[in-house]
């Protein structure tokens, strides 16, 4: 028997949608294609998997059972399509690099100047991504290596420490906190704060609205619901709530979005910015960049007083601020 990944994706969309209009939207494919894909995959199986409601469908207990399932069924061809691509860019000479909000060149130049200077025949290309909506390795699956805030720890994920920033908080010019020259966390930590995307990673979203401080998260929070840096530097302008975010960050959305101000977190724990990529795609290419970023990181802690591997070693690294 075999069961064709397309059904398959019609199945999860459904069950996660709980409408077939919708996840036709979603998946951009007509209506009836989908009914007919889930009727043929539901023969193929010889189990039924949906049941209708007066408001949309639902997954039988078996259909239930056989959703996740189906999502590991997908992740893993996904996976291996976008490690494909990964093995193609190295044969070609090409290194795809991941980022958050600012691109690496405006805080990262260092690396990006060691990088083609001593490998000037590959082409660096760049590609933003949307906040972590999954564990560390699926997200970073789509990219050779990324320039991100440090993610939980996972076994198929390796990191280079890179440098440590304060946490700045970003609010309108009419905010109460506006005018103060720096804050603490306890004069914070009850505000209004820009919400995230539902499926955003919890432990992720919640370092920006500091429940790791907290303990959970704020009482209060937007309706708004970003899902990249864009969409929330758009929101920025124009909410009453507050976030936080990287000290260079906050210089940069500063600088462009009007009507900001930008006051640094006295006592907040600091940002772990990291060059981290998944275990399975470290090529020549991503381990050349991985070890001059580790050389940079030891030269900056060397400089700035420690002895090198110390534990710690990132503190060191000189505040932006």
């Amino acid at each position: 028997m075999t069961v064709s990944w397309r059904f398959l994706s019609y199945f999860v969309a459904v069950v996660e949608e709980g409408q077939i209009t919708s996840a036709a939207a979603r998946l951009n494919v007509a209506q009836p294609a989908i009914s007919q894909g889930l009727a043929q995959l539901e023969a193929e199986l010889g189990v039924t998997l949906l049941e209708r409601h007066p408001r949309g469908v639902r997954p039988t207990p078996a259909g239930q059972a056989f959703l996740e399932r189906a999502r590991q069924a997908l992740r893993a061809a996904e996976e291996a399509e976008l490690t494909a691509f990964s093995l193609a860019r190295a044969q070609e000479g090409v290194l795809e690099l991941g980022f958050l909000g600012a691109p690496p060149s405006l805080h990262s130049p260092d690396l990006l100047d060691a990088f083609t200077d001593r490998h000037p025949g590959v082409e660096l290309h760049f590609a933003e991504l949307q906040f972590p909506d999954a564990p560390a390795a699926e997200w970073l699956a789509a990219v050779d290596a990324a320039i991100a805030v440090l993610p939980p720890a996972d076994d198929s994920v390796w990191h280079v420490p890179l440098r440590r920033e304060r946490r700045v908080v970003l609010a309108p010019a009419s905010h109460r906190l506006a005018s103060a020259r720096t804050v603490t966390v306890a004069e914070v930590i009850d505000e209004t704060f820009i919400g995230h995307h539902e499926r955003a990673e919890p432990t992720w979203a919640g370092f920006w609205t500091l429940d790791d401080h907290r303990g959970g998260p704020p009482t209060n929070v937007s309706s708004d619901a970003p899902a990249s840096t864009q969409e929330l530097f758009a929101l920025l302008g124009a909410s009453t709530a507050i976030t936080t975010v990287p000290a260079r960050h906050a210089a940069l959305v500063s600088a462009i979005v009007p009507g900001l101000a930008s006051v640094p977190l006295a006592d907040a724990h600091p940002v772990e910015f990291v060059l981290a990529g998944r275990n399975d795609k470290r090529g020549p290419l991503v381990n050349a960049l991985a070890s001059i970023a580790a050389a940079l990181q030891q030269a900056g802690a060397q400089a700035a007083g420690s002895p090198p591997g110390a534990e710690g070693a990132g503190d060191a690294v000189p505040d932006p601020l």
